[in-house]
């Protein structure tokens, strides 16, 4: 085993090989040692059942810390599942910032922004000046941001590091062994790790198949959240069915889907075009192994040039889920209604008796959920159920005559 190290260290690609020497250092120094870590059931039980156990990390996101009661806790993994563009790094930067805010310290990867970049996107949470106006207000800027700099270090003195990873060789015991060696060498533990986003972590076996080497990586990252026992954040980009949809499900995500069995936390962003021009996006919780999940929070404020992300609407009080959300969305029937209105504009020679076959099928089955499908005018529709039965009362005669 000496021979390979060195003979690794002499073609340079030891940081590349490092998981496999530590994970053969790890299997020696276990030979003959019995790993027993199994609790009995009534052992302690007041350390199972203290209030905090979890120690969550609020997101600074009031309608999520509710979901999570609080955050996610220690040993968790929470994904973020969002198509390109909708804002990812947004929402994984404001998980950043606010667990800064808190006194945690915090390391926040990243792969295709730099590092300024994301440091421009905490200077606008902080300053309250959009990304948009930073170079013309710099002066301003860089006085806000000195003077919360001062503050911190007096008040926390906490860490928030930025490290930016190439997308071609990282790998999850890289990013783990960067982590090690940095908290041994600056003496600090870090509280919330972010990875943004584990789409650009190749994997350390590179197997061949996409598939099972998307798998290796998700549950290298849960074997690291649990390892270092803290909470870990990323994302997953869906495949292109997410983009512009009113809702994300866990199918919209591209690759392994498999992956989301592995998440203590699934939420994800969905962004259609309209919602985009006016900062907004449907926040859903997809998965919660510590909470009840389905829930549906609509239109929230989502702002990518401030990084303002935040709920207008408190469905978790009112106990509304996805499917109440689906079925009584007014906005959602109106514009179903006003497609409805235009199609029979553009096609005047429709089937009238048919369509009325099926209001009235409608209306006898109270099958609600295809009822947007036919004219939401009740008049129209009354006026339409007289005409049908007085067919069908002249059908009627015409056959007994």
């Amino acid at each position: 085993m000496a021979n390979e190290i060195i003979e690794k260290l002499v073609r340079g690609r030891l940081d590349q090989n490092v998981y496999v020497i530590e994970e053969r250092i790890k299997k020696i120094a276990e030979v003959g040692v019995e790993d027993d870590n199994a609790v009995e059931i009534f052992d302690n039980i007041e350390m199972a059942l203290r209030k905090e156990f979890r120690e969550p990390i609020s997101t600074g996101i009031k309608v999520i810390d509710e979901v999570t009661g609080g955050g996610l806790g220690k040993g968790e993994i929470g994904v973020v599942l969002a198509p390109t563009g909708a804002g990812k790094s947004t929402i994984l930067t404001q998980f950043a910032n606010n667990a800064y805010n808190q006194g945690k310290n915090v390391l926040q990867l990243i792969f295709e922004d730099t590092a300024d970049q994301i440091r421009r996107k905490h200077f606008a949470i902080w300053s309250g000046i959009p990304l948009s106006q930073m170079d013309d207000d710099n002066d301003k800027v860089i006085e806000i941001i000195r003077k919360r700099e001062t503050e911190f270090k007096k008040e926390l003195n906490n860490k928030l590091i930025v490290k930016r990873f190439s997308q071609e060789t990282t790998t999850l015991p890289m990013i783990k062994d960067y982590i090690l060696r940095y908290q041994k060498k600056h003496g600090v533990i870090f509280d919330l790790v972010i990875l943004d986003y584990i789409d650009c972590v190749n994997s350390h076996k590179n197997g061949g198949d996409a598939n099972a080497d998307e798998l290796t990586i998700i549950k290298s990252f849960e074997a690291m959240a649990a390892e270092l026992n803290i909470p870990c954040w990323t994302a997953i980009q869906t495949n292109r069915s997410g983009i512009e949809a009113e809702l994300i499900y866990a199918h919209n995500m591209g690759g392994n889907i498999k992956r989301a069995q592995k998440t203590h936390f699934l939420m994800s962003i969905a962004r259609t075009q309209d919602q985009k021009l006016h900062n907004l996006a449907t926040l859903q919780v997809l998965k919660a192994r510590f909470a009840k999940d389905g829930y549906v929070f609509p239109d929230c404020i989502f702002n990518n040039d401030t990084l303002e992300i935040r709920a207008t609407t408190d469905l978790l009080k009112t106990k509304s889920s996805q499917k109440e959300y689906e079925k009584n969305e007014p906005e959602k029937l109106n514009e179903k209604m006003r497609k409805i209105d235009s199609k029979k504009e553009e096609e005047p020679n429709l089937d009238k008796f048919a369509e009325l076959q099926k209001t009235l099928h409608l209306l006898d089955g109270n099958n609600l959920e295809e009822f947007d499908e036919v004219d939401h005018d009740m008049e129209k529709v009354n006026r339409g159920l007289e005409k049908f039965r007085e067919i069908t009362k002249e059908n009627l005669e015409k056959t007994e005559a």
